[in-house]
């Protein structure tokens, strides 16, 4: 089958026989990626070393990926996500990405590619003319408490007290 879902041809093979993949069609703006049957058994590519058939019917389909898609890989460290996950952008195309951190965290740096760009909650590839990544790290939310007493008191620690948010200071 081509790409369109228009047979190709048709061969008569008899269950665990060995036989040739066929060469597909051409279809433009795509490339040919490898055959597959309808229960998603991969065959590979046309030039490889002959199959077997399975013990039943079965029509091969040729499998096609868009020409100058680019993938942008997404990965987010615990406490927060990236949305959406990693994705394909067509040649020249753009992608926006949201950072959110979980309750009680905050975005402590994005990556793009390598490089930080910052603890952006947002983030847009423009102009996509190859594969990026994109990553996210998240640190907790913490708040100082002040402690001090009166002249006829005391409080202990006394001070500056550092405190993770979602957490408790006895004092």
């Amino acid at each position: 089958y081509n790409g369109s879902g228009q047979a190709q041809t048709t061969s008569s093979v008899a269950p665990g026989s060995t036989f040739s993949l066929p060469t597909p069609n051409s279809r433009s703006g795509y490339s040919f990626t490898g055959w597959n049957d309808s229960g998603g058994t991969s065959y590979g590519t046309t030039g490889t070393s002959t199959q077997t058939a399975p013990f039943s019917a079965f029509i091969l389909y040729a499998q096609w990926s868009p020409i100058g898609n680019h993938t942008i890989t997404v990965s987010s460290g615990a406490n927060g996500s990236i949305s959406p996950g990693t994705t394909s952008v067509a040649d020249n195309g753009s992608q926006t990405f949201t950072i959110t951190p979980d309750a009680c965290y905050h975005v402590a740096d994005v990556l793009v590619d390598g490089v930080s760009v910052g603890a952006v909650t947002s983030y847009t590839f423009t102009n996509v003319t190859a594969n990026h990544t994109i990553a996210a790290s998240f640190a907790i939310n913490t708040y100082t408490i002040t402690a001090s007493a009166g002249a006829n008191g005391s409080i202990s620690p006394i001070g500056a007290v550092s405190v993770n948010c979602g957490s408790n200071q006895t004092f």
